[in-house]
């Protein structure tokens, strides 16, 4: 599997990077606001994002910023209307994917609502204490997410 093989039967799907001068920045953006994720720092200098398309129309958006061996996976998002299907799990898949290619062992996340989702994905929930420097220092981890935002991580080696 690659990155960009994240397709399911009947329908052709590839993960593409999104800049930020894409025409679909704004959709991510405004997605981003519907499902009240932070935006106030989406395109700071590291981050990385990617929109899902199935059939050349975007139906989900997710992305990282990585720190050598530890990431923080950033702002997963699927528009209402591509949700319950999977769409939201092919995107993890592929984001993982491409951070294990880059060597990354640990990647870390917070959420405030989708803790079951990401655990069923293989990530655990672990203090904010155990977030490393780098993480810790993120606009994400210390302004941007509330102090009760859940802190999960995924290892290459559980």
């Amino acid at each position: 599997m690659t990155e960009n093989d994240v397709g399911h039967a009947g329908a052709a799907e590839s993960l593409e990077p999104l800049a930020s001068g894409s025409p679909l920045w704004p959709s991510f953006v405004a997605a981003l606001q519907h499902a009240s994720l932070p935006t106030d720092d989406i395109g700071d200098s590291g981050q990385v994002f990617f929109v899902l398309r199935a059939e050349g129309d975007p139906i989900g958006f997710g992305g990282y910023e990585s720190h050598a061996s530890d990431a923080l996976l950033r702002s997963l998002v699927v528009p209402v209307q591509h949700r319950h299907v999977g769409v939201g799990r092919r995107i993890l898949s592929a984001l993982v994917f491409r951070l294990r290619q880059d060597k990354v062992e640990r990647i870390w996340l917070l959420t405030n609502d989708a803790a079951e989702f990401f655990e069923k994905q293989g990530f655990v929930r672990r203090p904010r204490t155990a977030a490393p420097a780098v993480i810790a220092g993120t606009r994400e981890f210390s302004s941007l997410c509330p102090a009760s935002a859940l802190l999960m991580c995924l290892t290459r080696h559980p």
